[in-house]
């Protein structure tokens, strides 16, 4: 009797066990990022970017130029990297200069803001914005 009792309540208790849901995973082969940034300088204004290529195993350095609009507005940079496949995205970017305009960094993956930072520079340092992010 004493074993029945034990093996109804272990039954009991598995059949009640709530069973987690599922969420569907995007495979890393399918998942996009893109960085966008922005600036205040109302003049000319470049960025260095450099960016961890996983597929490389280095970094990779490039200029970045804003440009402006009819108004003298600046427009943000942006950087797709669709069907990125890798798991982590890191890297920098930063003025070359001691503006004192603030740089801006928006990280998407799969449209859905993940990270942002904002720095300025003054006369001792240059805005710098870093990124290290792990794509789960």
């Amino acid at each position: 009797m004493k074993n029945l009792l034990l093996l109804l309540s272990i039954f009991f208790f598995i059949s009640c066990t709530p069973v987690g849901e599922t969420v569907e995973e995007i495979p890393l082969t399918e998942t996009d990022v893109r960085l966008e940034f922005y600036t205040q300088e109302s003049n000319y204004d470049e960025i260095e970017f450099s960016y961890y290529d996983n597929k490389t195993d280095k970094f990779n350095n490039e200029t970045l130029v804003f440009n402006y609009d009819n108004s003298g507005n600046p427009l943000p940079l942006i950087v797709n990297w669709e069907d990125f496949g890798y798991k982590y995205v890191r890297g920098e970017a930063y003025r070359n200069n001691f503006s004192i305009a603030e740089l801006t960094l928006k990280l998407y993956v799969n449209d859905e803001l993940v990270y942002e930072e904002t720095q300025a520079g003054n006369s001792n340092a240059y805005a710098r914005v870093v990124f290290d992010h792990t794509i789960n």
